[in-house]
């Protein structure tokens, strides 16, 4: 029985520093064993190429372009670059300056005749803009709201005329009243939101305010914001281990990106605020101790020694005797400066409770040792 043949790839490198790969053909049979066959061309590696794959999307992650968020549309791209926007984790960092708290959403057929506080959602039919007698600009709104139309109304705002538009759909919160005629109510400087086409309110929300530029709207950033948390949010990495969590009362950095741009109450975005004020005031504490500790580390500093003939002398040049706060501060620095790690302290005060006689303490001990000392003094 003949036994299969075997194909080898036997590397060469040749004169000139290339790999080259020949193929020799054996035949197992312990009687017919081929003379390895010469090519008449030999093919480098660098020569063998390799279909790409296609079928595979690319992953897509929190470092990934905003381009990358699902329904994205490519007018945004420039617009988010002007607010420095560029990647998803961008989105994801990019905190809400305000918000605005929303009362429940009703339909005006079903109110009672009466003043409330409510939110109502409808579609702009007529814009109105003037002044009053006494000069104030006035902005008004006519709303459908079902069956039921609704005027809303704005002194000394009239920039709210370039922003919106008849066929607009808005959120209007705030206290509504019936007008004495008709089926009609009225609202006076409600809180208002643009809402997307076909968007659907459900009133109660704390809705997050996003610093703008032109060309994006509120409801536009929020919608771009909202993709980004809902599908990538779970993709951060948390910095803070659970055991110091849980001892000073700080959620995660996944619960605290959602719930600072999608709150369910104003309770929980300032819950995601402590915990990114943490974080960042930890991350300051943790860079200024690793700083003493190169200093400490790397620098040497003068042991200045202080002892009762020392403290004598200088305290003696001060026509009044230190008070206990003085001698304590005191006290702390020269054991400071007795130290070979340089001093790095602040000295707070009120205005005229003794501060520079205290550095001036410091300077003298410093002569004591024959050193040199400055003060500065900015003020």
């Amino acid at each position: 029985m003949r036994k299969p043949d075997a194909i080898y790839l036997l590397p060469r490198v040749s004169n000139a520093g290339s790999f080259n790969t020949k193929m020799n053909h054996h035949n197992y049979l312990g009687s017919d064993i081929l003379v390895p066959q010469k090519s008449s061309q030999l093919v480098t590696i660098f020569d063998m190429s390799y279909p790409e794959r296609t079928d595979i999307p690319p992953e897509v992650s929190i470092t990934s372009p905003v381009t990358m968020l699902p329904g994205f549309h490519s007018t945004w791209t420039s617009r988010l670059a002007k607010l420095h926007l560029h990647t998803i984790g961008d989105l994801l960092f990019f905190f809400p300056r305000d918000y605005q708290c929303f009362a429940e959403r009703v339909e005006l057929d079903t109110l009672p005749r009466e003043e409330t506080e409510v939110s109502v959602q409808g579609t702009i039919t007529e814009i109105r803009g003037g002044r009053t007698r006494f000069g104030k600009s006035i902005f008004t709104i006519t709303l459908q709201c079902g069956n039921t139309l609704l005027t809303a109304t704005w002194f000394s705002m009239p920039y709210l005329k370039k922003k919106y538009q008849v066929s607009d759909s808005v959120l209007l919160s705030g206290k509504v009243k019936p007008k004495k005629t008709g089926k009609k109510w009225e609202m006076t400087h409600p809180r208002i939101v643009l809402l997307e086409e076909d968007q659907q309110a459900t009133g109660g929300e704390v809705l997050p305010i996003y610093p703008l530029t032109q060309g994006l709207t509120q409801a536009t950033m929020q919608r771009i914001v909202r993709l980004a948390v809902e599908h990538y949010a779970d993709q951060l990495e948390e910095v803070l281990p659970e055991s110091l969590r849980t001892k000073k009362g700080v959620i995660s950095i996944t619960t605290a990106v959602k719930h600072i741009h999608c709150p369910e109450s104003l309770a929980e975005a300032e819950a995601s605020r402590f915990r990114f004020s943490y974080q960042e005031l930890l991350v300051l504490q943790l860079a200024l101790a690793l700083r003493r500790w190169q200093l400490a580390a790397t620098s040497k500093a003068p042991e200045l020694e202080t002892d009762a003939r020392i403290h004598a002398r200088i305290t003696s040049r001060f026509p009044f005797t230190l008070t206990s706060a003085q001698q304590h501060v005191v006290q702390e620095i020269t054991e400071d400066m007795a130290s070979s790690r340089p001093m790095n302290r602040l000295l707070q005060g009120d205005v005229g409770s003794g501060k520079t006689v205290v550095a001036e303490y410091a300077m003298l001990l410093c002569v004591a040792h024959q050193h040199q000392a400055v003060l500065m003094a900015p003020t």
